[in-house]
């Protein structure tokens, strides 16, 4: 009889079954608070101009020991259809309205955002809201007057003349874009085919809005948070099971 509940302790416990068992449920619970932080993140960002939905997508394990049963490699994807365009009646407010990305230089290089809430700075520099100088195809973009506007083309005119051209970027690859936050995009593996973009239109005194599609993103979240603490609950009976059995095996031996 000790014997046998042995042979089951090292099935159930600390043998391989109870472990993969435990090791399944820990990964598969990482993986939902991975998909329930992406709809936190989409939900929280629902307001943000320019602001490109997340989802998870998890991969089968490279190293094939649970082929068939549990995908475990995360890869966060990026929703980059066109969201909203809206007016503001803010002249330094900006839309691309295409697949295009407005370019920024930042201390990490050149990076790309839908984000046309700009702004200028104390040497007269057209920004981001963080600070970055906008990039037009002569440089930075120095704004020096009071009436601004832009054409569809991206042309600047400041006073009605004009400063030059916004530099407007696509990419053949855009899943291949390192998000960074802020609403910044870095092509950090070169892999994601930028070319300059001239189909792509500029929407002046406006903003594009954010694409998270808000009820659906809402359903998501609560759904996803039931499973993961549906999960919670079954590691702690498979915990609470593993203690019983080896109370009782250690009262037998």
């Amino acid at each position: 009889m000790a014997r046998c509940l042995l042979d089951f302790h090292a099935k159930t416990s600390g043998g391989e079954f109870m472990v993969f068992g435990m090791e399944m449920l820990a990964v598969r619970s990482a993986r939902i608070v991975q998909a329930l932080d992406a709809s936190t993140h989409n939900v929280a960002n629902i307001n943000t101009p320019g602001y490109k939905a997340v989802s998870m997508s998890f991969l089968p394990d490279p190293e094939g020991r649970w082929e068939g049963r549990i995908p475990t490699m995360p890869r966060e994807y990026v929703d980059f259809s066109q969201g909203a365009v809206t007016e503001t009646g803010n002249p330094l407010d900006m839309a691309v309205d295409g697949d295009g990305f407005f370019v920024v230089s930042t201390p990490d290089g050149e990076a790309y955002t839908r984000d046309g809430r700009f702004t200028v700075n104390n040497d007269g520099e057209l920004t981001s809201l963080e600070g970055h100088p906008v990039m037009s195809k002569q440089g930075a973009v120095v704004i020096n007057g009071n009436d601004v506007s832009v054409s569809a083309e991206g042309a600047l005119r400041v006073d009605d003349i004009e400063i030059g051209k916004l530099r407007i970027v696509s990419f053949d690859n855009p899943s291949a874009l390192t998000a960074a936050g802020s609403g910044l995009f870095y092509d950090d593996s070169g892999e994601a085919g930028l070319q300059e973009d001239g189909d792509s239109k500029v929407a002046g005194r406006s903003l594009e809005q954010s694409n998270v599609a808000t009820i659906r993103e809402m359903v998501r979240l609560i759904d996803t948070h039931r499973v993961f603490e549906s999960y919670q609950k079954v590691m702690q009976t498979v915990q609470d099971m593993d203690e019983l059995s080896t109370n009782r095996i250690g009262r037998i031996a």
